[in-house]
């Protein structure tokens, strides 16, 4: 019986997005994540939430002068537990506020802005969807990618545009068939997901920028399927696939892009 998102308990949540799970803990909880479309929103809004505070908080533990100077600023009444993400764990500061409207106004504008300007780098908490039940919803759909390049140079400059690395394939061996590329919310907001068929066989590979994401959680046993990973100069790469072994990855290589070509707005 699958267990219901209003059973999973904040301090769970907050232990996930942590890394204060032991493994098995941590593997139960994604294992309900793959199938429960509620939790993984919820998963996705508390991680970009999370970020945003970060940024806007200083993250160390605050000084008696901070302190002091918040006590200064606002009378003595009850107030409301503001949770600030840092390093380490949830630091819990008690802000009495004085005028509770306009600090929440102030707070939710500032997050609104970090989390959803597309200028900015995507928050490492980002949405992260379980990877099996990508490649599940993609092959069920046709497994049709959203772009398919002209030639290598649009390919090298899509991933420039997108990952700051320009990257091509050498030449796939026979049997090994380059789909398209699709941008599908996986590692980040900011994924490029190569599509690729091997003997017939679906496999997807994710390549995202090094210090913009979080590595993916390797699926389950009763999906099927494998994940191999490496990082290549800047860029981290992810296959996921039933196949024994990686049969695309390898095949990518950096390259010098000193001509790009402009990638459509629609498929950024």
């Amino acid at each position: 019986m699958k267990e219901r998102t209003d059973s999973v308990q904040p301090d769970r949540l907050e232990a996930y997005l942590d890394h204060q799970m032991s493994q098995p803990e941590r593997q139960a909880f994604e294992r309900v994540l793959e199938s429960d479309a509620e939790l993984r929103d919820q998963v996705q809004f508390q991680g970009n939430v999370d970020q945003a505070l970060q940024k806007l908080f200083v993250p160390s533990v605050p000084g008696e002068e901070l302190i002091a100077s918040i006590r200064r600023a606002t009378p003595s009444q009850p107030g409301a537990a503001v949770p600030v993400s840092i390093a380490g764990g949830k630091l819990w500061l008690m802000v009495r506020v004085v005028s509770a409207t306009a600090a929440v106004l102030l707070v939710w504008g500032w997050v609104a802005w970090s989390v959803l300007d597309p200028a900015k780098p995507p928050p490492l908490n980002y949405a992260l969807r379980p990877l099996a039940v990508v490649y599940q919803e993609s092959v069920e759909q046709g497994f049709k990618p959203l772009w398919v390049c002209e030639d290598d140079r649009q390919f090298a400059s899509t991933f420039l545009a997108r990952q700051g690395q320009g990257l091509l394939l050498k030449p796939l061996p026979e049997g090994t068939q380059m789909v398209g590329l699709s941008y599908l919310n996986t590692v980040s907001r900011r994924t490029t997901t190569l599509m690729a068929r091997v003997d017939g066989t679906p496999v997807m590979v994710f390549v995202d920028q090094v210090n913009w994401h979080r590595p993916p959680a390797a699926p389950s046993d009763s999906s099927g399927l494998h994940l191999y990973s490496k990082i290549l100069g800047g860029v981290a790469i992810y296959e996921l696939t039933p196949l024994d072994s990686p049969r695309v990855m390898d095949f990518l290589y950096p390259v010098d892009v000193p001509d790009p070509v402009d990638i459509p707005e629609s498929v950024r």
